[in-house]
């Protein structure tokens, strides 16, 4: 891994990656910046000049036990089912095993996560997982609400209280 790949490696996920939009400040926090970034557990694969699938790996000590997290991994929509998945899978396991880390988990990182685990729409990533012997033991959900546009004010319930003699305050 190069710093000159993380714009074609953004590109590659706003493209590919659907129900997702990264910015290049976040990609960095997430990859290279996370205190653990080891380049050697980011993967790249390229077809010419063109970055068709990628993978971004961290190894933490989580408590007692040292574990291989797979934050990022994508594969560009028409080379999947092609075995680049499989690539990229299999090499980032060899480096985990060569690190002795045999506890891998898949999209959430403690510490520095970018999303809380496989969102549950990506089902060629569940099954791709689920292949590969990973099971299912939680959901989590990320909620983003816009409140740019809402109205806070509380007068009027405020005042209702008030006559049943409850007074709200900070």
């Amino acid at each position: 891994f190069r710093d000159e790949q993380l714009l074609p490696i953004l590109k590659l996920c706003n493209n590919h990656m659907q129900f997702d939009s990264l910015s290049e400040t976040i990609l960095r926090e997430k990859v290279v910046d996370d205190p653990d970034f080891n380049s050697d557990l980011v993967l790249t694969i390229w077809e010419g000049n063109e970055i068709i699938g990628f993978l971004s790996a961290v190894i933490r000590q989580v408590r007692y036990l040292k574990s291989g997290f797979i934050k990022l991994f994508v594969v560009k929509e028409n080379y999947r089912k092609q075995g680049l998945g499989n690539l990229l899978y299999d090499e980032i396991e060899k480096r985990f095993k060569e690190r002795d880390v045999f506890n891998v988990r898949v999209c959430e990182a403690p510490f520095n996560y970018l999303v809380p685990g496989i969102d549950q729409r990506y089902i060629e990533a569940i099954r791709f997982f689920e292949k590969k012997g990973f099971q299912k033991f939680s959901e989590v959900t990320n909620l983003t609400v816009d409140l740019t546009n809402q109205d806070f004010n509380t007068e009027a319930q405020e005042e209702s209280l008030a006559q049943g003699k409850i007074e709200i305050s900070r």
